[in-house]
């Protein structure tokens, strides 16, 4: 049974290295396998043919007018390309930290921004 997701106002979208948009109006769990969480957060399935990313890989949730990304414990990381490309952070796993507008989530082979504005 799936459950509806409260929709709150936009903060942004998420880009996907494989240009596919999501609009940042709730939470959202990523990984190549992340099944059904119910109304806690949407899902967004992600794996690269190589392997590596884990089956929840990371959340992206937020919180008022801030965006957070936390490593769910996974294989193999996920690190943070700050906006203007010049510091790669690695997150400690389950240690929420704040992004801001241009920040490159890492994961293994694939990326996702998260990007301002709306979608149309």
């Amino acid at each position: 049974m799936s459950w509806p997701v409260p929709v709150r106002p936009s903060l942004g979208f998420l880009l996907l290295d494989d240009t596919t948009t999501y609009r940042l109006d709730s939470d959202y769990v990523i990984g190549r396998d992340p099944g059904e969480l119910g109304h806690s957060a949407r899902t967004i399935r992600l794996f690269h043919h190589t392997g590596g990313i884990s089956r929840r890989h990371v959340r992206i949730s937020l919180l008022g007018q801030t965006v957070k990304v936390t490593d769910l414990g996974s294989a193999n990381g996920t690190q943070l390309e700050l906006p203007g490309g010049t510091e790669v952070v690695s997150l400690q796993p389950f240690q929420p930290r704040d992004i801001s507008v241009g920040t490159t989530i890492r994961l293994v082979r694939r990326w996702i921004r998260y990007e301002p504005g709306a979608l149309g």
